[in-house]
């Protein structure tokens, strides 16, 4: 990372688990693809999408796949002051905005969800954060 530069990373806080824990199973269909995800938390600190897929082969059958996401869960709030020890200096956030802007980056379009952090800031919240890394 160049000096002064941000890096920032999406990151999955403990409450994404138990937020989405018992959530159902996604379906959508479209004119040539077709996908259906479940989801468990297997543990406190994991979060697990199964995703099936079906695709067109080109013959008049359909093709199928499937992809696992394993996510592990973090408490966010213990970040900075872990990351600090190592000479880094981060913070949590909600989204890229300020950060983005400071860097030039282009701002992303859609950030999936709001962030529950748990320090200064309490929002609303679907667990996932932003974690800014900045170099000196």
């Amino acid at each position: 990372m160049r000096p002064g530069g941000v890096l920032a990373v999406d990151i999955l806080d403990l409450d994404y688990g138990q937020i989405r824990a018992g959530e159902q199973p996604f379906a959508r269909v479209e004119d040539d693809w077709a996908i259906i995800t479940e989801f468990s938390a297997p543990a406190p600190d994991r979060f697990v999408r199964d995703a099936t897929t079906f695709v067109p082969d080109g013959a008049g059958a359909w093709r199928r796949g499937h992809e696992r996401h394993e996510n592990v869960l973090v408490d966010t709030s213990r970040l900075p002051a872990l990351l600090a020890e190592h000479g880094v200096r981060a913070s949590v956030g909600t989204s890229f905005g300020a950060a983005a802007a400071k860097a030039r980056l282009p701002a992303p379009t859609m950030l999936p969800t709001a962030a529950t952090v748990r320090n200064r800031r309490r929002v609303v919240s679907m667990g996932a954060v932003v974690l800014f890394l900045e170099s000196a």
